[in-house]
């Protein structure tokens, strides 16, 4: 994925390598028992922390403090 011209503050993907991820090996790797049916974990995930305001870009921010947004 490229940015469109003249956007900032936007990162293209990297090109990838080693083909298209298409072939049939790379097909059967999703029919595999271990990844249809992988192991559960053998402790419980930890809760994620959610985002806070000050943790957004400058611009999120703005867009949600505006007075529209608040409606």
């Amino acid at each position: 994925m490229k940015c469109p011209s003249g956007s900032k503050g936007c990162d293209g993907q990297p090109d990838q390598d080693g083909g298209d991820g298409c072939s049939a090996s790379d097909l059967a790797y999703w029919f595999k028992d271990s990844i249809l049916h992988p192991e559960p974990p053998t402790e419980p995930a930890k809760p994620h922390p959610g985002i806070t305001l000050a943790q957004l870009p400058t611009a999120c921010r703005q867009v949600l403090s505006a007075a529209d947004a608040k409606q």
